[in-house]
This record gives C-alpha cells, structure tokens and sequence, in this order.
C-alpha cells in the first residue's frame, strides 16, 4: 500500500484501514448465516441492538458514499444498493427471523470486503489536495471540517465502532473473541 512517495497522511491512514476489513472478515467468519441476522436474546427477552448483518451491511454501504466525497465513481459500489433505505444511518435494526430484511451473510460479507478494498485503492491514489478540501456534507462539517478527516473517520473510526458492535454480538451469542 504506502511507497515512499506515499504522504504521512495515506501512510497512517492506509494500514489503519486495512485492519478494518480483515477483523470484519474474522468476527464474521463463524457466525452462522441464520444468526447473522438475530437480534441477542436474555432469558427469552430480545435485546434491541444491531445484529451482524445491520453492522457489517451498514458499513458496506459507505464505500460509495466515501467515492463520491473524493470525486470518485461510485458507481462499482452498487453492490448493497437496494438495501440502503434499511442499511442507511438512523435507520433502526431489525430482527430477521425470516430472512427477508437484510442481504444475506455471503453478499453482505462481499460487498464488505470488495467495498473496503477498493474504496482504499481509490483513496490510496486520491490527489493530496482533495483532502485539504472543505468536507461537502454541512451536517457533519463541524466535526469533520475536511474531506481528509472525514475520509479518516469513516475508514478507520467509523469501522471499528460498528465492528465493536459485532464483536460484543458474538461475545453474547458464546462465539468468543477473534483476537
């Protein structure tokens, strides 16, 4: 990934990154495909938090919406895109008992990874200069006054919380941790 022409910027930013992509493949890898989708259960109770398939799916969403930032085409990151109204930020998870939600495990997994890794193609060939740039979404401008912080959020931050949201799902379900 990082050259030595690479900026300081891309060489933390790139590998920090990457880690996202393989732990989501890790935490998700033994969860079977019809408990993907589940809600946690205590003594009978559902417990409303997001499930594998909502956290994983939503991040998978955030590919094209990072290429469309960085003047990119988006357009390779249609994968998920019929799922976004139930994937989108805001929007509250559901329990899929029967499967017909949220994309299955398998498209979700892929359309994770393929995203990840190339939307870090992209940003790892982006301009410097575009980073530098007044980040275009007004509501999150304030926490995120550029395209280049914005970037490293949802690449890096923005990953690993939702990430921890798996990890803690999988600690509830006895599946352990992955580390």
């Amino acid at each position: 990934m990082p050259t030595d022409t690479t900026s300081m910027f891309l060489q933390s930013l790139l590998p920090a990154a990457k880690l996202g992509i393989g732990l989501g493949e890790m935490l998700a890898k033994d969860i079977p495909a019809d408990k993907f989708v589940r809600f946690l259960t205590n003594n009978g109770e559902k417990i409303v938090a997001n499930h594998p398939a909502y956290a994983i799916g939503h991040l998978a969403i955030y590919p094209a919406k990072i290429a469309g930032f960085l003047g990119a085409d988006a357009s390779t990151f249609a994968k998920l895109e019929k799922w976004v109204p139930v994937l989108e930020q805001d929007i509250e998870c559901h329990d899929d008992a029967d499967g017909s939600i949220y994309p299955g495990k398998d498209a979700i997994l892929d359309a994770y990874v393929s995203g990840y890794t190339g939307i870090l193609d992209i940003v790892a060939n982006t301009d410097e200069s575009v980073f530098a740039q007044e980040n275009p979404f007004e509501k999150a401008r304030d926490r995120f006054p550029t395209i280049g912080v914005m970037t490293s959020f949802m690449l890096t931050s923005h990953v690993m919380f939702h990430l921890g949201q798996v990890s803690t799902w999988r600690r509830c379900m006895g599946l352990g941790s992955v580390m």
